[in-house]
């Protein structure tokens, strides 16, 4: 239940992360690097999110 909980918070946080970087793209004349720390924070979480679910994934097959 603890690894689901992390995984749905990353995922959360991952959707939270693209929105906030759309909404810079859309609202300001020069977004460059909000819009570019967004897609670096979305990337870390993306990976954090993938290692979460194969560690998942391996504690249920052992």
């Amino acid at each position: 239940m603890f690894f689901k909980t992390i995984i749905i918070v990353l995922l959360i946080a991952v959707i939270g992360s693209l929105f906030w970087s759309f909404w810079h793209l859309v609202r300001h004349q020069q977004p460059g690097r909000k819009v570019l720390h967004g897609l670096a924070v979305r990337v870390a979480l993306s990976g954090l999110t993938l290692l979460a679910i194969f560690i998942f994934l391996w504690s249920k097959s052992t």
